[in-house]
């Protein structure tokens, strides 16, 4: 090969083309009809690797082979291509002359050209020649027009081959047309196919290789350049570019120096790797380019003429270019960029200031043309800190839309706007309303500590934002446990601001509901509704939150009011009232749209209370789980844990102990990370029941102890169910208070307050009652708790006055009827979806019935044990199951009620033994265990789920237990086990 294509630059790593090659051996053939073949396909698509490819074979067959690249430089030099090509041949003198000297009339250089076709086809007779010339779009004039004639040589044995490449689109006419007429074989070279991307990729999974392929568009360059890409760095471009196999997501710009940014594309070296495939564009092509970049993936012409300030018609003949070069696509009316990282690459074609402007020009002209305020504020953003106070009040704007969906978008924008007004020493009515903006943005995202920081300069604003400040203030001391001075404060706010104090401020549904939204909806009225109904003050509340509902304007101002009305009447003991107010208030969630309930997701958590009191358990838990996902999802960190608590309560009264021990652990850990200690007690907890019943003694303790040195909770309501969960364990655990001391910790000394839970805590004492043998403490217990229980007409209730009346019984040593009793008391539990309390309920009944005087069927007691085993088993209450399982049980109680007529608890044992619990993994612990088994950490397997790492290694844990296993390399080998693989 005299002058090497190939020999100036190294084989990249492209996947062989073996088909290509061979299609062109033909031209090797002395009889060959054709003497001439082209190579057309965009830029990197592997034209010099054929070309390449090509040569040697040509040189292996005894041709001589003259070749040359070419660029950009050459069409400055007359006949530098031709002369790259054959300067070790005879016709390199003549080239170089006529080079030098080149004519300006055209009869000389049309003399010129005759003979310089003529010493170089003179220069290709002997021996046998092979000419391969790439990237001939780049040629110059002089060394095009010799090449015309040359190809229109008629071919005879031992005449010299040609084989030219060009980009797509970017063939020169006059040669087109020569080639048209001279029988040149055409080879467009396709995307690779599957087959071709595997060799290319080997060791890579079929799922990673076909986003790979999708996002490149099977060109060889693109693929190598993204297939080393950072896993998290494909995400990104896989999120944005949709139409290349991706999840619809928004575009974003930043700089290589900045910090790392979820869903943000970075500047990267691999786009400036591939910058020059835009060599050679004109200066009007290349300014288009870049501003449609600027744009985004996708543009219309009105866009891009907006951009880069030309002429609409200009623009249009300027992106058909790009779209005849490969560039660019056209689908739905609209152009997009073929590759990503050939969209980077345009990005930067021009410098930051540049750029900074393009991005203002694209703001204010989305802004005329676009209701959606994201698609113009992220310009603003990039323009920054160079735009006017009226685009920053833009942007503030826009951030406040974004909060409920986007709420770390929101901070990062308020942010940059409040740096920039600070940085411009703007008006300081505008800097608060972004400071508040951001402290709003903050206490969503759970940064309490950032978001006080930012509010507190603000507390010196006079008029409504010195008060919008101090209600976020207030609002986040409630969240954080101190709920006495956020109502002192919400108190003095709502006394002394009138309502049209608060200036309208563009937002959901175009002004601020009302103050301290956290997003929305989430009001300082409301806020001491929810305090005063949780502290007992039930009138209070049901007034406030009547004055609330009979103002609302809309459906998102309605919903919160209704269901906290709903839980009013629900603690005032009207249980028909909460039923409608409930039913009520799921239309209006109902009607709402997606942004509508993320911006109303604050009432969620009074969804589950009312769920729970109520006794809709699996549509409250359904409820919460879309809810924890969408507050994961969408960045509103605040509400996490107290669904989380809420979730543990539910999950622990019904059937998944495992999925309630992990979500109070959750609970526990996001409130510790936000410094929030409103639900952390609470979620503690809701946590022993289900540690006692599924893990034992041992561990119940433990949960005690730590129990005992948290926090109490800032209000009335959670502190009685924490002292009841206390109180119940505590007697599992061998902690047994006196009679008089479980009425006054259970609060059953106040005889005139309604309590959705009296029938429970008037069991559980009767329970102890029961023990000091005072029947009638315990009769008086079974009336308050029947009485309550007829009042709200719920089962479970129902069958805790059912299992407390079983007591009595026993105690007056009635066995049928106390069985009956205990029957009566799971049919109730089991059919409210209590499993736990339900197979309780069947072990006491069992137990009754083996007594003399039980049942007349010798096999009742059997079968009810049986019965209360299976619901153990199903709810995963491991130690129940062991307790009540092992040998001697049924004899050991019933003699132990022969010597004296006390109901037992079934005793728990400290541990249960490994694989106790084998062949049921919840669903969350299989989900858990199988992402685990396929190789994520602890870590990613929390970030894909939405939930903390201490969540992830409690579920695994218990599956470790169940599957009777020690560690991550033994799972899979279980789990295939468990599927009868």
């Amino acid at each position: 090969m005299q002058h090497g294509m190939g020999m100036t630059r190294q084989d990249e790593p492209f996947a062989s083309r073996e088909s290509a090659p061979r299609a062109l051996t033909d031209l090797l053939d002395d009889d060959a009809p054709r003497r001439v073949a082209v190579v057309e396909g965009p830029p990197g698509i592997g034209k010099s690797r054929l070309l390449r490819d090509w040569a040697r074979l040509a040189a292996a067959s005894g041709r001589e082979v003259h070749g040359a690249y070419g660029a950009l430089a050459y069409r400055t030099v007359p006949y530098g291509m031709l002369l790259d090509a054959v300067q070790e041949t005879g016709a390199a003198e003549v080239l170089a002359r006529a080079s030098a000297d080149h004519p300006d009339d055209r009869a000389t250089r049309h003399r010129t050209h005759l003979r310089v076709a003529k010493a170089v086809r003179a220069a290709l007779a002997a021996p046998k020649a092979a000419v391969v010339l790439d990237d001939v779009q780049w040629s110059d004039t002089e060394s095009l027009a010799v090449l015309e004639r040359l190809v229109r040589m008629p071919g005879h044995a031992g005449a010299p081959v040609f084989v030219l490449a060009y980009r797509q689109g970017e063939c020169p006419d006059g040669l087109a047309r020569t080639l048209s007429s001279a029988n040149a074989q055409h080879l467009p070279l396709p995307p690779l196919d599957e087959a071709e991307t595997a060799r290319m990729l080997p060791g890579t999974s079929p799922g990673d290789r076909a986003l790979l392929a999708r996002l490149s568009r099977g060109n060889p360059r693109h693929l190598r350049l993204l297939s080393g890409l950072p896993p998290d760095r494909l995400a990104e471009l896989a999120e944005s570019y949709p139409h290349h196999g991706g999840r619809p997501g928004a575009w974003e710009w930043s700089e290589p120096a900045r910090p790392v940014q979820r869903r943000t594309l970075r500047g990267t070296s691999d786009a400036t790797a591939i910058r020059w495939e835009f060599d050679g564009l004109p200066g009007p092509t290349l300014q288009v380019l870049a501003s449609a970049a600027v744009l985004g993936p996708e543009v219309t012409p009105r866009e891009v003429a907006a951009v880069a300030e030309l002429p609409p018609e200009d623009v249009t003949a300027q992106l058909d270019l790009l779209v005849q070069r490969g560039c660019l696509e056209v689908a739905d009316c609209r152009f997009r960029f073929v590759y990503p990282l050939g969209h980077l690459a345009a990005y930067r074609q021009f410098g930051p200031a540049w750029r900074a402007a393009a991005h203002r020009r694209a703001a204010a002209h989305l802004m005329r043309h676009s209701r959606e305020p994201a698609s113009w504020a992220a310009h603003l953003e990039q323009a920054l800190p160079e735009v006017e106070a009226q685009e920053l009040a833009q942007l503030a704007r826009a951030a406040v839309s974004a909060l409920p969906t986007t709420p770390e978008l929101s901070k990062r924008w308020l942010s940059k706007g409040l740096h920039a007004m600070k940085q411009q020493g703007g008006e300081l009515p505008l800097r608060d309303e972004l400071a508040i903006d951001l402290g709003r943005a903050l206490a969503v995202r759970g940064e309490f500590v950032d978001a006080r920081k930012v509010l507190r300069p603000a507390l010196a604003a006079s008029g409504a934002p010195g008060r919008q400040a101090q209600a976020l203030l207030a609002l986040m001391d409630r969240l954080q446990g101190r709920t006495d001075s956020a109502y002192e404060v919400l108190a003095d706010l709502t006394t002394d601001a009138a309502p049209e104090t608060v200036p309208p401020t563009p937002g959901p549904g175009g002004r601020h509901l009302p103050r301290a939204d956290l997003p929305h909806g989430d009001g300082a009225e409301l806020q001491l509704a929810r305090i005063e109904l949780m502290n007992g003050r039930v009138k209070e509340a049901a007034r406030r939150a009547e004055v609330l509902r009979a103002g609302a304007t809309d459906t998102e101002e309605s919903l919160g009011p209704t269901v906290l009305a709903a839980m009013c009447a629900l603690a005032g003991g009207d249980t028909d009232t909460a039923r409608r107010g409930i039913e009520d208030a799921a239309r209006l969630w109902e009607r709402l749209s997606g942004p509508g309930r993320l911006r109303t997701l604050s009432v969620v958590p009074e969804f589950g209370w009312s769920g729970f009191f109520l006794e809709r358990y699996e549509k409250a838990k359904r409820r919460l789980d879309t809810a924890v996902d969408a507050a994961g999802r969408h960045g509103q960190h605040y509400l996490l844990p107290h669904l989380h608590t809420l979730r543990a309560c539910l999950y622990g009264t019904t059937d998944d102990l495992a999925e309630a021990v992990a979500a109070a652990d959750t609970a526990m850990e996001l409130s510790a990370a936000s410094g929030s200690t409103e639900m952390v007690a609470l979620a503690a907890a809701f946590r022993l029941r289900p540690l006692l019943w599924s893990r034992g003694t041992e561990a119940a303790g433990e949960g005690l102890a730590l129990l005992r040195t948290l926090p109490e909770p800032p209000v009335a309501w959670w502190r009685a169910a924490l002292v009841y969960a206390e109180v119940e364990v505590g007697i599992a655990c061998g902690r047994r208070p006196t009679g008089a001391e479980t009425v006054r910790l259970l609060g059953l000394g106040d005889t005139a307050r309604p309590d959705p839970m009296l029938a429970y805590r008037c069991e559980l004492a009767a329970s102890v009652y029961a023990e000091e043998g005072d029947e009638e403490a315990v009769a008086d217990l079974v009336r308050r708790a029947g009485e309550s229980a007829d009042a709200l007409g719920l089962r479970g209730a129902r069958a805790a006055a059912d299992q407390a009346r079983a007591r009595l019984l026993i105690l007056r040593k009635d066995a049928a009827s106390a069985s009956e009793a205990c029957e009566a008391a799971a049919a109730g539990f089991e059919g409210a979806g209590q499993l736990v309390r339900a197979g309780q309920a069947r072990v006491l009944a069992a137990c009754c019935a083996s007594l003399p005087g039980g049942p007349a069927d010798g096999g009742h007691g059997a079968a009810s044990l049986a019965a209360g085993l299976a619901l153990f088993e199903k709810a995963g209450a491991r130690a129940l199951v062991a307790a009540a399982g092992a040998d001697g049980f049924l004899p050991r109680t019933v003699a132990a009620l022969r010597r004296r007529p006390v109901l037992p608890w079934p005793g728990v044992p400290d541990g249960v033994p490994e694989g106790s619990g084998a062949g049921r993994l919840s669903p969350r612990e299989r989900e858990i265990a199988d992402l685990v088994a396929n190789g994520l950490s602890n870590r990613a397997t929390a970030r894909q789920l939405f939930v903390s790492v201490r969540t992830v290694e409690t579920h695994l844990t218990s599956v470790y237990q169940k599957l009777g296993i020690r560690s991550r390399a033994a799972l899979a080998r279980a789990l295939d086990r468990l599927d009868g693989r």
